[in-house]
């Protein structure tokens, strides 16, 4: 039995915009960080409580994956490059 395999080389000018999707699940974990903050700080649970602090960490997360996404989908800069040398 013989496999052939053959190269398909897809060129794409630019990487995806996820800007939104960071958005909205930025905006779904804040929200769930802020019902289980409330509903920590009523009940004195600090159980509830660190782990709002640690979803928050991930929305903060969020957004430095968005800020590298951003990023990445800036046009290349001969004076930002080794193409300037």
């Amino acid at each position: 039995m013989s496999h052939e395999h053959h190269a398909h080389a897809h060129s794409h000018g630019h990487a995806p915009d996820y800007g939104r999707v960071f958005l909205v699940g930025a905006a779904i974990n804040l929200a769930y960080v802020a019902v289980e903050a409330g509903c920590g700080l009523a009940s004195g649970s600090l159980a509830l409580l660190a782990d709002a602090g640690h979803n928050l960490a991930d929305i903060l997360a969020l957004g430095l994956a968005w800020a590298a996404s951003a990023l990445g989908r800036r046009a290349r800069e001969r004076r930002a490059t080794l193409l300037a040398q």
